[in-house]
């Protein structure tokens, strides 16, 4: 697979969590602008309970059967991401579980107890 095919089937989603002491709510956004806004709605409508919000972008390339493509797309995401701190393969090969290579990056968190938001990385350093 060639690093063109690689790229045309990397996809990227922004995912939204919010942990409490049994339990994490995860929301999807296929943007960064939906994305903040459902992080800061999160922020808004956070209880007692809850320890952190935590906006994240991770993506994936899916290969199939093969587990040797999974490592050259692992490999490739290290090289063209390398900010990103989170990589990994799953999948089992199956017809039902595909072969995958990820990445990931938290972007923000909110610690609700102190109301504070940490910056951990920016929307430019994506690409």
């Amino acid at each position: 697979m060639s690093s063109y095919d690689m790229e045309s089937k990397l996809y990227f989603m922004y995912w939204i969590n919010t942990y409490d002491n049994n339990s994490t709510r995860m929301r999807g956004a296929h943007s960064i602008e939906e994305a903040e806004r459902m992080f800061n709605m999160d922020i808004r409508s956070s209880k007692s309970t809850d320890n952190k919000v935590v906006l994240t972008r991770s993506g994936g390339i899916f290969t199939g059967k093969s587990r040797y493509q999974a490592e050259l797309a692992l490999s490739y995401l290290k090289e063209t991401y390398p900010t990103y701190t989170n990589f990994k393969i799953s999948g089992t090969g199956e017809w039902d579980d595909p072969y995958g290579a990820h990445l990931e990056k938290t972007l923000k968190v909110y610690d609700v107890r102190n109301k504070k938001i940490s910056y951990m990385a920016d929307e430019e350093d994506e690409e």
